[in-house]
């Protein structure tokens, strides 16, 4: 078996998008660094309030990608996991998400992913893609990658990470490769 876990305050913190979603994405993050400044534990343990984004304007395009479409895309490219677990267990299971995913491990043995690309399924429809883009070796790297361009070929796409406050263009090959430096 074949499986990815991850704690329960990772999904959505790396995030696929629409290139549309640039100009937000950006002043999501200039919003953020406001915020955190403005609401700085004074003892230093951390922060006063957490910060909500704003609701994406709605005419921001959609992911617009089919189950069948996510896993023509990426299949030949990674392997499929066979569960996607929490930290609470099984996540179609506990939480009542389906989700799908890959990962780029090349050994069969490998028991858990690293790194992977995991759809949030509404129906045959992906509702949000989030990912954790880490990798244990320069090939897991070069398919992550792959995976990425992939669906990037499908639609023009960005990796929006809020935990280190990046914005990264798929195609902008430089910005892909300081994102994984």
């Amino acid at each position: 078996m074949y499986a990815f876990r991850h704690d329960e305050d990772e999904p959505g913190m790396v995030q696929l998008l629409p290139i549309e979603w640039w100009d937000y994405c950006s002043a999501q993050l200039v919003a953020l660094a406001k915020f955190s400044d403005e609401h700085l534990d004074p003892g230093g343990a951390g922060w006063t309030d957490m910060y909500r984004p704003d609701t994406p304007p709605a005419a921001l395009p959609r992911l617009d990608l089919s189950e069948d479409q996510f896993i023509a895309l990426l299949g030949p490219h990674a392997r499929r996991f066979d569960r996607i677990l929490s930290s609470l267990g099984d996540v179609e299971e506990t939480l009542g998400i389906r989700a799908i995913g890959f990962g780029p491990s090349e050994e069969d043995g490998e028991p858990w992913g690293n790194g992977g690309i995991i759809a949030d399924m509404d129906g045959t429809q992906v509702r949000a893609i989030w990912c954790r883009l880490r990798a244990r070796t320069p090939q897991e790297k070069d398919r992550l990658i792959a995976m990425l361009s992939a669906l990037d070929s499908h639609r023009h796409m960005l990796v929006m990470d809020w935990r280190r406050e990046v914005v990264v263009d798929i195609r902008a090959r430089d910005q892909v490769d300081a994102y994984f430096a």
